[in-house]
């Protein structure tokens, strides 16, 4: 478990002080074999949003993680499903970029 504030820190605490949680520390690897489909959904990130960029679509913003050389990992045909299949979704669901007036 993590808290992303002090609220969450908190209310974690107040649970474990009252029995209703009991944790144990969790060493990198076993947080990163439990994100394992996390991080290969991450790896496609930026072949998605290069396409959303050429379409001139809205782009999220990920700060903190090089996407790209994530991306570079990816086999050929899977770096070409990352853009393809993105754009299929784009125009299936007609997303189109906002027009100017």
């Amino acid at each position: 478990m993590i808290a992303r504030s002090d609220l969450g820190g908190s209310i974690i605490k107040r649970a474990m002080d009252a029995g209703y949680l009991t944790l144990s520390r969790a060493s990198l690897d076993d947080v990163l074999k439990a994100q394992k489909s996390l991080l290969n959904r991450r790896k496609w990130l930026w072949g998605r949003m290069m396409m959303l960029r050429l379409r001139r679509l809205p782009v999220p913003r990920y700060a903190g993680f090089d996407l790209f050389r994530s991306w570079l990992t990816l086999s050929f045909a899977d770096k070409s499903r990352s853009f393809l299949g993105n754009s299929a979704r784009q125009l299936v669901r007609r997303y189109q970029a906002a027009r100017s007036q």
